[in-house]
């Protein structure tokens, strides 16, 4: 499974999903199982796989520092 690394450095696990919409629009999902406990959480979603796996990263490291 892939995984990047947080602000703390620890590694998440990720996946991407493609989506096409009704309307024919490509549509790319990250889900990241942050506790590797197999319970996935949608993160981030973009044009591209990339962009998608970036916004997800972002997100999860606001979440994380949260206090």
């Amino acid at each position: 499974m892939p995984q990047f690394t947080d602000w703390a450095g620890e590694k998440i696990a990720y996946k991407t999903t493609k989506d096409v919409n009704d309307d024919g629009r490509t549509e790319w999902w990250c889900y990241i199982d942050p506790h590797n406990v197999d319970e996935w959480s949608a993160f981030g979603r973009g044009k591209t796989a990339a962009q998608a796996l970036n916004r997800a990263r972002s997100q999860w490291n606001l979440y994380d520092r949260q206090p």
